[in-house]
């Protein structure tokens, strides 16, 4: 928060002059939880705590070593397995915004198709414009299918994507007026869709985002697992939907 008071914000749709802004706002907003990341992933995971402690208890003896040195090889993996996770996950976020690398692949996705959007929410900073919220409505993958058969959901689903909020503006209540836009959308643009569902997906560390999405009436619908240093680790993807009528 700046300056400890409350912030007026602008809310309007995305436009062409804020792509590399918002790219930078969904990278930063993600990456921001590679160390719980790390945490659930590696340092969490019995089954890679086991590996590494076989690991580090047989090689000193293999090579005729004081048994303390099993507890530095443990150490030494613990952080190459942090390098490899970091890494790892920072290609992850890469591949969020590698799926628009242009203005015009961000507009086909989020812009031209009935009933999607992208709206930003801005913000003056020395009488500077900045970005300092986004979410977007796009047509949800074909992953989700399975999942909107076996919860009921409607043919007119949309997903709630890349939500996110500069931790400078953060705790003004700014998430919760994005994705009540969202909605807001949809019953006053769309009013013809009649029974309508979001979808969105939340990982695990994303513990105040997975607490608002409950909040304002998101339900738990599917868990994906995303793996991690080789399939070793995984990292939980809670799917969760909204119904409501357009």
């Amino acid at each position: 928060m700046i300056g400890g008071g409350k912030m007026s914000f602008k809310i309007r749709s995305a436009e062409e002059r804020d792509f590399l802004p918002l790219r930078k706002l969904i990278r930063d907003t993600r990456f921001e939880h590679f160390p719980e990341g790390f945490k659930q992933t590696i340092l969490y995971s019995f089954k890679i705590q086991v590996i590494l402690f076989l690991v580090a208890n047989v090689i000193p003896p293999a090579l005729d070593l004081h048994k303390l040195w099993g507890l530095v090889f443990y150490l030494i993996l613990i952080i190459l397995s942090y390098l490899f996770n970091y890494f790892e996950w920072k290609r992850k976020v890469r591949q969020i915004t590698g799926e628009f690398e242009t203005w015009k692949e961000f507009a086909e996705m989020y812009l031209k198709p009935r009933g999607c959007l992208f709206i930003v929410a801005t913000a003056k900073i020395n009488n500077e414009e900045v970005i300092a919220g986004c979410v977007g409505l796009r047509i949800p993958k074909e992953e989700y299918d399975e999942i909107r058969k076996r919860a009921n959901l409607s043919a007119n689903c949309f997903e709630v994507m890349r939500t996110g909020v500069d931790g400078r503006f953060r705790r003004q209540g700014l998430a919760k007026k994005l994705m009540r836009e969202c909605e807001d959308y949809i019953q006053n643009h769309h009013l013809n869709l009649g029974k309508c569902d979001f979808v969105l997906e939340c990982p695990q560390v994303m513990y105040v985002a997975l607490e608002l999405y409950r909040k304002i009436g998101y339900n738990i619908v599917g868990v994906q697992h995303e793996p991690f240093l080789l399939g070793l680790g995984t990292l939980k993807v809670y799917v969760l939907a909204k119904q409501f009528l357009g």
